[in-house]
């Protein structure tokens, strides 16, 4: 009875094949992260061209509804970013911070401080073990991008 060995591969193959599988699903959970925060990388990218852009935009541009202009230049921003953050199904409930106020009006000819737009995205992971209890990663980034406070004219504006 000493000598069965019946069940023995098994049980090494169980030993080394844990381990093994593991490895593998952590190496493909880190690369999966590592491409969400790429995509969270270009979501604040496209949040602060936005910002650039229609930040010195005309209010008339941003009325009709019942939010205030800056409110909704606010929506166009986050919209940008949320576009981006789009491309992966894990990241949800990102959120657009501006190092400035919106509703500033800004001068014409006055050379401004660049723009910075920090987005955050909750990543959820598909392997619970590698991302702690609730099972989600926060992924941030900021991007910064020249800002002169340009401001267009537009032909009903005359000149």
């Amino acid at each position: 009875m000493m000598r069965d060995q019946r069940g023995a591969v098994y049980l090494e193959m169980l030993i080394g094949y844990l381990p093994v599988i593991a490895f593998f699903f952590g190496v493909l959970q880190v690369a999966d992260i590592a491409a969400a925060h790429l995509i969270v990388q270009r979501a604040a990218g496209a949040a602060a061209r936005a910002a650039a852009v229609v930040i010195p935009d005309d209010d008339a541009f941003y009325t009709g509804s019942d939010l205030e202009p800056a409110d909704r230049k606010l929506a166009d921003i986050r919209r940008a970013a949320m576009t981006v953050t789009r491309a992966m199904d894990r990241l949800t409930s990102a959120g657009v911070e501006l190092d400035r106020d919106v509703s500033i009006v800004h001068d014409r000819d006055r050379v401004r401080e660049p723009i910075t737009a920090t987005v955050r995205a909750r990543y959820r992971c598909f392997a619970r073990v590698f991302c702690g209890l609730d099972g989600s990663v926060t992924l941030s980034a900021q991007a910064t991008l020249p800002y002169q406070g340009a401001r267009y004219r537009y032909d009903s504006e005359g000149g």
